[in-house]
């Protein structure tokens, strides 16, 4: 974005001037010329309009959350309730994110698509996607002050709520045959999980160091809940994965495999050809 927004204002003073010395000089077609009259070539690569489709996301969606979500009434509520509450809400969270997550990926994918639709095609989409975001964004909000709820009130509800969540993920996951396919969107659920959970720690942190009421333990208990919390979420996939691949008797060489497939997808998301650019002028010529 930083890149293609000085090319963006460039050519759109460009083609300014250019359209005002159309209009005071006035050229007729050549004969045989295949250019549409009025067409101009696009000012930035379908990969740039997409880069500026998800900046407007970001921006649009934070400024829906400080105006529409209230950190301090959310907080107080849910201090209000009971652990059993907080328990299956907690649950109830972590259920509707991964269903969230994976409806998001094909909004994001089907606005891209979309970035040279016209108009009127892409605002339904980029409605959605915004409502997706901001739904998203408030459910990770809520399960950031649940933790801060959690630390406040009582440190043992943290490790109670992380460790009963870890061995249903357990239970769950080991007890059924993988091939190599159908393991690959477990690990991948489970990088973006361990992402989240840093950011939740992150918001913690931040949360807590500008809070007035800390609750009655020290910054140290803090950070070792918090590290506790770290632990057993890779203690948990360390040991669930060890158990898939003794159960499927799958190779660990397929680790490999797969973080050469996650390089490739980081690197090509770069350079898709989508939204009816170069892919359809390739297949007509």
């Amino acid at each position: 974005v930083v890149r293609a927004l000085p090319r963006l204002v460039m050519g759109l003073w460009c083609r300014r001037r250019s359209s005002q010395r159309g209009a005071a000089s006035p050229s007729r077609p050549q004969l045989g010329s295949s250019a549409t009259p009025g067409a101009q070539p696009p000012l930035l690569s379908i990969t740039e309009e997409g880069d500026f489709l998800r900046l407007s996301l970001l921006m649009l969606n934070v400024s829906l959350i400080m105006y529409c979500f209230d950190v301090s009434w959310m907080y107080h509520y849910i201090r209000g309730e009971s652990f059993l509450k907080l328990y299956v809400l907690f649950n109830m969270l972590e259920m509707f994110e991964r269903w969230c997550r994976s409806v998001g990926v094909d909004l994001f994918d089907l606005v891209m698509a979309s970035a040279r639709h016209p108009w009127y095609s892409l605002l339904p989409k980029y409605a959605a996607t915004l409502a997706y975001c901001f739904v998203h964004s408030t459910m990770h909000l809520t399960r950031v002050l649940l933790l801060n709820v959690a630390i406040n009130t009582s440190s043992s509800a943290v490790f109670l709520i992380i460790v009963t969540n870890n061995f249903g993920e357990i239970k769950s996951s080991v007890f059924k045959k993988y091939e190599q396919k159908s393991l690959f969107p477990i690990i991948t659920s489970d990088i973006v999980e361990r992402f989240y959970l840093l950011l939740d720690i992150i918001f913690v942190l931040t949360r807590l160091s500008v809070s007035t009421h800390r609750g009655t333990y020290t910054a140290f208990d803090i950070a070792f809940w918090l590290f506790l919390l770290v632990i057993l979420e890779l203690g948990t996939d360390w040991i669930k994965f060890c158990l898939i691949m003794k159960f499927s008797e799958l190779p660990a060489s397929i680790f490999e495999v797969y973080k050469e497939v996650l390089l490739a997808d980081i690197l090509l998301c770069r350079c898709v050809s989508i939204g009816g650019s170069g892919s359809e002028g390739k297949s007509g010529g």
